[in-house]
């Protein structure tokens, strides 16, 4: 009697993982989805370093997905987030684009415009490194730098 228990029991939980894993599988958001909350994240985050988390995140979320199973739209929506003037999101936006490669190239002219607008700027921390790298994965040569200096003077 115990061992028809103990095997009942065990059949049971059996069917109790398929199901729960299929039920988890399928309420599991897709590639488009994840991203798009996190686009909608930065969008709604009030204040600067909620935003500037957000976009990490983004970023983080980009790099853990397969970029061919991510639709041409969705590149365009995390290409517009270069639009803020915070330029750690611009960091981290620039990132999550590379991980595209040539399918993000009709970033290319914002990207260059950042850098004409940040690259002589001394700060602390700066997008431009990222958006040079991006421009050079995403198949479009860097301009000549115009500026060396990115760390503000001890």
């Amino acid at each position: 009697m115990t061992r028809r228990l103990l095997c009942l029991v065990v059949s049971l939980m059996s069917v109790l993982i398929v199901v729960s894993v299929r039920n988890a599988s399928a309420q599991a958001p897709n590639p488009h989805q994840r991203i798009a909350r996190a686009i909608r994240l930065i969008r709604s985050s009030r204040g600067a370093n909620a935003q500037v988390d957000a976009a990490q995140g983004l970023r983080n979320t980009v790099l853990a997905t397969d970029p061919t199973t991510v639709d041409d739209e969705t590149v365009h929506s995390i290409a517009s987030l270069l639009e803020f003037r915070n330029d750690a999101i611009r960091y981290w936006t620039a990132e999550a684009l590379a991980h595209f490669g040539v399918r993000a190239k009709f970033a290319a002219p914002k990207l260059r415009a950042i850098l004409d607008e940040r690259e002589c700027a001394v700060a602390e921390t700066s997008s431009v490194s990222m958006i040079r790298d991006t421009l050079e994965r995403i198949g479009e040569p860097a301009p000549e730098r115009k500026c060396d200096h990115y760390i503000l003077p001890k």
